[in-house]
């Protein structure tokens, strides 16, 4: 091929070449290429509106989850503040009925003590160290004549004790036995054949008894008068009973009227009781009250 001939060949291989640049440049497929890459975007758009979207209902439900959250917590913060209110307002309650508690037993005890420190001053009991007890009250009566009620337990066991109390009693008759009519206690009751049977008869002397093993009588142990009159057929005195060691001590208004030793006397029962000196209308009755009862310590 001659020298000219290659030279036109490059020409005409360069004019086509600059017609293909040109062509792709002017073509309608170069058109489709923006609306193609405009799609993209929309879709890209779309997609980010979604995503926005699920977030915005992600944010929206944890939001409503969180305030859901904080109402429980509210209403439980609630529920513990009113408890923590009421559990306070009780130990507070407790706390002063405690404290009134404290203030009435000691508004109790203490007449018990003024009554129980000159018997230690007399060497009559060791000390004052003991547990103090409040008692029931007693309301019987009985309408047979020399019949000993059968009493009422106190629900209490007692081995050396003082009982204080007030006795009230009455009479139908003017034609009682004043002997065999008053208040008492049966005390270290261990069975029919064992226990100590107290009374104060209207007549104003003391009186303390056990059962006869050979009888079904009741044997005398001791009986000694007050100084005092007892009023009859109605009437009240205040009393203390205290029993130490085996060893009986009765007052009657302050006064020691009894002291008597029973060699044979157990722990046991201690029971409220009375005695009948009529069988006229009711009898005799006889009302034990503001009774309260000193265990001492044992030794």
């Amino acid at each position: 091929m001659s020298r000219m001939t290659i030279i036109s060949s490059l020409i005409i291989i360069s004019i086509l070449l600059v017609g293909c640049n040109f062509s792709t440049k002017a073509s309608p497929t170069a058109a489709v290429v923006e609306p193609t890459e405009v799609v993209i975007d929309t879709q890209a758009t779309t997609d980010a509106a979604e995503t926005a979207q699920a977030i915005s209902t992600s944010s929206a439900l944890a939001t409503s989850e969180a305030a859901a959250t904080a109402t429980v917590i509210y209403e439980q913060t609630q529920e513990a503040e009113k408890a923590l209110i009421a559990k306070t307002a009780t130990q507070e309650y407790r706390s002063t009925a405690t404290s009134e508690a404290i203030q009435q037993t000691t508004a109790a005890v203490l007449p018990m003590m003024d009554v129980l420190q000159p018997l230690v001053e007399e060497e009559l009991i060791p000390n004052l160290e003991g547990t103090y007890f409040p008692l029931m009250d007693y309301h019987s009566s009985l309408a047979k004549i020399n019949y000993i009620d059968p009493g009422s337990p106190t629900g209490f066991m007692v081995e050396n004790f003082a009982v204080k109390a007030k006795f009230a009693w009455n009479t139908a008759s003017e034609q009682t036995n004043w002997d065999r009519s008053g208040c008492g206690f049966i005390f270290g009751y261990e069975n029919y054949d064992k226990y100590d049977y107290f009374f104060l008869g209207l007549d104003g002397y003391a009186n303390l008894f056990r059962p006869d093993a050979k009888s079904a009588n009741l044997f005398p142990i001791a009986k000694m008068r007050y100084s005092g009159t007892l009023d009859i057929p109605q009437g009240e005195a205040d009393i203390l009973l205290l029993v130490m060691n085996k060893r009986v001590y009765f007052y009657v208004n302050g006064e020691k009227v009894l002291d008597a030793y029973d060699g044979l006397m157990v722990p046991g029962h201690l029971i409220y009781t009375l005695v009948s000196g009529t069988n006229k209308g009711f009898g005799t009755s006889c009302d034990i009250t503001e009774a309260s009862l000193w265990q001492f310590a044992s030794e």
